[in-house]
């Protein structure tokens, strides 16, 4: 397994329990080693029975409620301005790959693909769409071809304003395009995680207490819990 494709396992493991490149309360990176699990772990055999967790690690319970209140996102085609046929593999695979790694964020909705891809080619506008497809953040972006070698730009928009949350791209040769897929899809889904959660956190504070439900409660609660302040632990 190569190097870029086992960074985008452990990302996926990472988000998959909670974890992340910053916190590694979990999962360690080891310096020219490798990585290790050094989270406590504790045989619990009560059916009720949960594991503990630090706030940064809890999620809103599941079921229809929470699941209702879970902020959608939909990947959209990625363009491919060259029009020719072997760039739009690439493109669509791109699309494909970050559906697939998006959907191991447990706090985020992730819209399926055969709803996405009929927006391709279509023009319309991100409010337009995240209304139709009921995603309240849309991915887009393009893939360009050049002597062997491929830029991906990528772009997160909050879809009710239009609202450009984040953009950056990405360069690399064409030659191992598995890993290059796999590299561009882990850097892409590590930067705007932090992105969508810090936009969420930004929404629930704008809103109304009557308004607030169990989510938007999670959320506000999570912004004291990273201050990593004694008064922020104790609210």
């Amino acid at each position: 397994m190569s190097d870029s494709a086992l960074s985008t396992r452990i990302n996926a493991a990472r988000q998959a329990i909670g974890d992340s490149d910053e916190l590694q309360n979990f999962i360690q990176t080891l310096a020219r080693r490798g990585f290790r699990f050094v989270a406590k772990v504790e045989e619990n055999n009560s059916v009720e029975g949960v594991a503990s967790a630090t706030p940064s690690q809890v999620v809103p319970a599941a079921g229809p409620s929470a699941a209702a209140e879970r902020p959608a996102i939909a990947v959209l085609p990625f363009d491919n301005p060259g029009g020719a046929p072997d760039e739009a593999y690439f493109a669509e695979g791109m699309a494909d790959a970050l559906i697939t790694s998006l959907s191991h964020i447990r706090w985020l909705t992730v819209i399926a693909r055969s709803s996405s891809f009929t927006f391709k080619g279509r023009g319309l506008d991100a409010r337009r769409i995240g209304s139709e497809l009921k995603a309240r953040y849309l991915l887009e972006g393009s893939v360009r071809r050049a002597q062997g070698r491929v830029r991906v730009t990528a772009q997160l928009i909050e879809a009710e304003n239009s609202w450009h949350l984040w953009g950056d791209k990405f360069d690399g040769q064409m030659e191992e395009v598995f890993d290059l897929q796999d590299r561009i899809t882990a850097s892409v889904v590590g930067a705007i995680e932090p992105s969508l959660r810090g936009a969420e956190i930004a929404r629930a504070e704008r809103k109304r207490p009557e308004n607030l439900g169990p989510y938007d409660l999670y959320l506000r609660a999570l912004s004291h819990a990273y201050a990593y302040t004694r008064e922020g632990q104790r609210l």
